[in-house]
Parts: structure tokens; C-alpha cells; sequence
């Protein structure tokens, strides 16, 4: 499929080739996520990965038009090309690759709306509240609370949000205030190309042997 090649300003076809040098350089091509990442810290794992990897942040429509020039097997990455992609050059082997990203994950507050990556279970027990609004605001996000001994006390263990459940505004201000971060956010690999075959992260996520 021909992406009105001729037609590119300068800066895009420099985008463009300037992935299809790093392509023949580098024997892996991967496409991350960086969707909800901070520049900053996208700018702290490039240079933690300075030496093993090459990150390169463009549009999706270069990506898969510099995708489509290099032609072959590559072009299967095409389809994988959504969201907030970005893409990642290494000569590491793709289980390698995959484990290195998940160490740039870090544990963030939850945003409403967002949806939770595990359960998240709030534990029963004593917190470092003085008696006040929090008591309605932590039942009002579902969680049992009570004034015990002149403290907010977590009443039980509750499950307040089930994996891959929303999280609402009310849950996400009294996680702030509990200090429960559930959120990792880092560089997630939806795909890795490596000596021509294609690599899914479920298939990466074990252990290399």
C-alpha cells in the first residue's frame, strides 16, 4: 500500500527514513504504548535504555508508511499501529526486551475512569485519619469505615474495583489519600518483530529459557 510518498513534506519523509535506517541497524523493532506517560519520564527511560535501545515517538500514519516501504515480513507490524504507539529499536533478544520495559514501570495514582490493571483490596485496619469528612468520603467509595479509638478504622477487607473494572471519582480521590497507587505506568510492548518472526507480549511474559 502506497502512502502518498511523493506527496510527504520534508520532515515527514525525514521521520520516515530516518525508521528505516534504524530498522536495517537494529535486529529487533517493537511498538510500545505511551499512552498516559509522562514526557518526562519517557525522556528518563530513554536515557535509562541509552547503550540498549533506541526509542523513536512519531505519528502512527509514518510508522506505517515507513513499515510499508521496508516491505516483507515487517509489514505484518502495520496492524498492530494504534493509540499512542512508539517504536523501539534493539539488537536484545525480544524476551530480554520485554523484561527491561516492565523494570521502567512505576506505581502511579489512579485517574477516574481508568481501569484497574489488578484488583484493588483495601485492608482491614487502623489508618492515620483523625475523625472527620474522610469517614463519608471512604463510604461513598464503597469502603467500610468506622471511628474507633479516636482514628478512622477500616472496618474489613474490601475489594473495591475487580480487574479491568472503572474506577470512579470518588474511589480515585480516597486512593489518593490512602496512598494506593495502582496504576503502573511505563512502556508497554504490544509487539516485537525479531529475525522474522512476530512476538505478542502473552508469549513474552514468562520466563526465557
Amino acid at each position: 500500500m502506497a502512502l502518498y510518498a511523493h506527496h510527504l513534506p520534508a520532515w515527514k519523509k525525514d521521520e520516515v527514513a530516518d525508521i528505516k535506517k534504524n530498522a536495517k541497524q537494529f535486529s529487533l523493532i517493537g511498538l510500545v504504548d505511551i499512552y498516559g506517560i509522562p514526557a518526562q519520564q519517557v525522556q528518563q527511560i530513554r536515557r535509562n535504555l541509552r547503550g540498549k535501545a533506541v526509542i523513536k515517538v512519531t505519528r502512527n500514519t509514518l510508522i506505517k508508511h515507513a513499515f510499508e516501504e521496508i516491505g516483507g515480513d515487517i509489514k505484518k507490524l502495520t496492524k498492530y499501529v494504534n493509540g499512542h504507539s512508539a517504536i523501539i529499536f534493539t539488537n536484545d533478544n525480544p524476551f530480554k526486551l520485554f523484561k527491561q520495559l516492565e523494570k521502567t514501570k512505576t506505581k502511579m495514582a489512579a485517574k477516574a475512569g481508568e481501569k484497574a490493571p489488578e484488583d484493588i483490596v483495601i485492608e482491614k485496619g487502623p489508618t492515620s485519619f483523625k475523625p472527620g469528612p474522610i469517614v463519608g468520603e471512604l463510604q461513598q467509595a464503597g469502603i467500610p469505615a468506622a471511628i474507633e479509638g479516636g482514628k478512622v478504622k477500616i472496618r474489613e477487607t474490601k475489594t473495591v474495583v475487580k480487574k479491568g473494572g472503572v474506577i470512579s471519582a470518588k474511589l480515585a480521590a480516597v486512593l489518593v489519600k490512602l496512598d494506593i497507587r495502582p496504576m503502573d505506568v511505563g512502556l508497554a510492548l504490544q509487539v516485537a518483530y525479531h529475525d522474522g518472526d512476530i512476538f505478542e507480549p502473552s508469549v513474552l511474559a514468562v520466563d526465557e529459557t
